[in-house]
């Protein structure tokens, strides 16, 4: 008799990842399907590298209309929308501005915030058990340039504060003291905000070590597999897929879909609208020897929405790798945009040479991952977490897997 697996999860990021592992944890025999020939190859490949639930806080918020001119026309813009003819990028536009209204951003803020916090939760659970430290590097550094930023932070701080996540406001000499390689940059920062809890660290290498030990408690992964097709089938569905080339098929009870932007066409073909955006990244990894200016703390800034992570540290005498990173810079496209990727990077690029690493964040227009049901009876969703994938993996992962627990 053919195998049915109990689920089967569509994608090996780190959010496929987690959630295979926290299925096993509950108990079900689960198998993932990737594309890829080995984890975390792309969204989780090269990202900044933060777990930041300061950070967790929609884009669509009351301040955004204040950049959507530039968002449209500015190709320099620290956020921008390239705009096609395509009514389902209409669609997410306007729900997405919908969703920027005060009352409908303060309660996706609050939801937000309370999944960010319960996944740093379930990572500290997922260390525990599987003895690694997932994110090594603690604390995030934010710079503020303007009076105004640095107030909207205040008001952050205060929201985190409430929700057990405090954070510390720092003037430019106290945010010296905390990170010394700031002294190298430029003299425009206004104030800062720093985050002792947040973490940072190889969000590709944690998803590789995730999916070697959940392999060791049972989990299977196949691998170089695309997956073609998805049909329902007596109870449990039947999985078409192409794999090294040949046509090969699975069956499994329940089936997660957690593809990031490759969700929503998937989907589409069983006839559902999944609201799924991609909002390009963009990193660069610099190989530095004998950098005493390398930051000691994943800084943030946050006017240009770019990040840096030192999350391989030079050992004495050696080369340290701090990654440079700028956050959803495009929407709209899966073609990578050279001029953006310049723009954002254009200091680090002069300093290594080489082209960008390019991304694409699945973003829903509320801010909020779709982790649930589709209205198909054992068909889920684990995709459109945005920014925010590896800050929110393992709750989202977790959650879900409580939910295909119950539902078995």
């Amino acid at each position: 008799m053919r195998t049915i697996h109990d689920v089967a999860i569509l994608g090996a990021g780190v959010v496929g990842v987690s959630t295979a592992y926290w299925a096993a944890r509950e108990g079900l025999s689960a198998i993932v399907v990737d594309a890829r020939d080995s984890p975390a190859q792309e969204t989780s490949f090269a990202n900044g590298g933060q777990i930041s639930v300061s950070h967790a806080e929609p884009w669509a918020s009351p301040r955004v209309w204040r950049l959507i001119a530039p968002a449209l026309f500015d190709p320099q813009a620290s956020i921008r929308v390239r705009l096609n003819r395509d009514p389902r990028q209409w669609r997410w536009l306007l729900i997405f501005l919908a969703e920027s209204l005060p009352a409908r951003f303060a309660q996706r803020a609050d939801t937000l915030l309370a999944l960010a916090i319960e996944s740093a939760q379930a990572l500290d659970a997922m260390q525990q058990d599987l003895g690694f430290d997932a994110a090594p590097g603690r604390g995030i550094l934010h710079l503020h340039d303007t009076a105004a930023e640095a107030k909207a932070w205040r008001e952050i701080g205060s929201r985190l504060h409430r929700a057990g996540w405090p954070t510390q406001s720092l003037g430019p000499a106290e945010a010296l003291t905390l990170e010394p390689a700031l002294a190298t940059g430029d003299s425009r920062l206004y104030a800062a905000t720093y985050a002792p809890g947040d973490r940072f660290g190889d969000a590709h290498a944690f998803a590789k070590r995730l999916a070697d030990a959940s392999a060791r408690h049972g989990v299977d992964y196949r691998y170089n597999s695309r997956v073609t097709d998805l049909a329902p089938e007596g109870g449990a569905w039947r999985i078409h897929m192409e794999q090294g080339g040949q046509p090969a098929e699975l069956r499994a009870r329940h089936v997660v879909v957690a593809l990031g932007c490759g969700s929503a066409p998937l989907l589409a073909r069983l006839g559902l609208s999944v609201p799924i955006a991609p909002a390009q990244g963009y990193s660069i990894t610099v190989p530095i020897a004998h950098a005493n200016g390398t930051p000691r703390l994943s800084v943030t800034d946050e006017a240009n929405r770019l990040v840096i992570s030192p999350w391989r540290r030079a050992a004495r005498g050696g080369v340290s790798r701090p990654r440079l990173a700028r956050r959803g810079t495009a929407a709209g496209s899966h073609r990578a945009d050279d001029r953006a990727g310049a723009a954002a990077l254009s200091g680090c690029r002069r300093l290594c040479g080489g082209a960008p690493w390019v991304g694409h964040r699945p973003v829903t227009p509320g801010n909020l991952p779709l982790v649930g049901g589709t209205g198909l009876p054992g068909l889920w969703l684990n995709a459109g977490h945005g920014t925010l994938g590896w800050t929110l993996a393992a709750g989202s992962a977790r959650r879900l897997a409580k939910m295909l627990k119950s539902a078995d």
